[in-house]
C-alpha cells in the first residue's frame, strides 16, 4: 500500500491510495477528497491464532472523523 496526498488547502486534503500485490502490481487504488489538513489511515485489527493482523480500512482527517472518513474497501462491513 501507497498513499500520497495529492493537493493541500483551503479545499482540504485529496489524496490517492494504491494497492499493490506481492509481485509489486497495481491491484486497485482509491482517490477521494475530505476537509482537513492532515491525514490519517484508521486499521481494522484482527486475531487469528494467537496473532494480531491489521488492514487499512478508512482514511480521514483531522476535520473529518474516522466514523465520517472514506472506506477504502466499501461494501466489506
Amino acid at each position: 500500500m501507497k498513499f500520497k496526498v495529492l493537493s493541500k488547502g483551503n479545499g482540504g486534503l485529496s489524496y490517492s491510495v494504491r494497492f499493490y500485490d506481492r509481485d509489486g502490481k497495481k491491484a486497485g487504488s482509491v482517490d477521494g477528497k475530505l476537509p482537513g489538513k492532515s491525514l490519517f489511515i484508521d486499521f481494522e485489527v484482527l486475531k487469528k491464532d494467537g496473532a494480531y493482523v491489521a488492514f487499512p480500512a478508512r482514511v480521514f482527517t483531522d476535520e473529518t472523523p474516522a466514523s465520517r472518513g472514506q472506506d477504502l474497501f466499501p461494501g466489506l462491513r
